[in-house]
């Protein structure tokens, strides 16, 4: 079961606390894998994304896949930002 499809905290916040660098190691709890994309975004040199429900863990790795492999507007709509007719589609493509 996904608790949560999306965080509420404000990454931003996070990110100026925690003054991520680029030699960083950084844990954090993956939620629905927010705020570990945002920390990405800060180049630690290693991030590890834990939490007790699995199911949280396999729907960041479904957020990465997608924007890994879609082009902007195709993962902005597959994630729920927009309408999108297609997303069992696109999860196919992406499920491997």
């Amino acid at each position: 079961m996904i608790a949560y499809s999306q965080c509420w905290e404000d990454a931003s916040l996070l990110i100026k606390a925690l003054q991520i660098a680029e030699n960083d190691v950084v844990l954090s709890v993956t939620s629905g894998g927010c705020n570990t994309l945002a920390i990405a975004g800060m180049n630690p040199s290693m991030i590890y994304s834990i939490d007790k429900n699995r199911t949280q863990n396999y729907l960041l790795e479904l957020k990465m896949a997608a924007i890994l492999n879609l082009n902007r507007d195709n993962t902005i709509a597959f994630l729920g930002y927009r309408s999108c007719s297609n997303r069992s589609e696109i999860f196919q493509t992406l499920a491997p």
